[in-house]
């Protein structure tokens, strides 16, 4: 059998091979990740994410996001949710260790004190976990997430 294969239809399909998996990976690293940075991607927790044009953007479902109003508590989890995803990109780049980071991280939930009573707060704190590992892999357990909440 292996008489029968000649050297060109061996590197034919060679090529074809090695064409098809780098097409295969450019897709998958790079296309999809501009894609999905470009806003039509779910967040972590499969929630809906809203993008630049004001629609939320979940398995090719459009509908109109609406802005929470001007000091709500919604208002007041967007707002703290954008000041610790700005701070953990900027500890992705610095490298910090987990004492600081969490001093800061609990400096930042200073300024939002009543969302420690709020529904919201299981919310943020797993957000808060699942980020710190995945962008600065800095692993926060329970007592971590407590302790930050405890000097709010």
């Amino acid at each position: 059998m292996i008489n029968t294969i000649s050297w060109q239809a061996y590197w034919q399909v060679i090529v074809v091979a090695l064409v098809i998996y780098y097409v295969v990976v450019v897709f998958r690293f790079f296309v999809r990740n501009s894609i999905l940075s470009s806003g039509s991607a779910t967040a972590i927790t499969g929630s809906p994410i809203s993008t630049s044009d004001g629609l939320l953007r979940d398995s090719g479902v459009h509908s109109e996001f609406h802005q929470p109003e001007m000091g709500s508590e919604e208002q007041l989890v967007y707002s703290c949710i954008d000041e610790l995803n700005a701070f953990l990109q900027q500890s992705k780049r610095t490298k910090c260790d987990k004492p600081s980071f969490l001093f800061s991280i609990k400096r930042i939930l200073t300024k939002y004190p009543s969302l420690k009573t709020s529904q919201y707060k299981e919310a943020v704190s797993s957000v808060l976990a699942s980020e710190a590992e995945h962008l600065c892999s800095i692993h926060i357990d329970r007592e971590d997430v407590d302790s930050v909440w405890l000097g709010v």
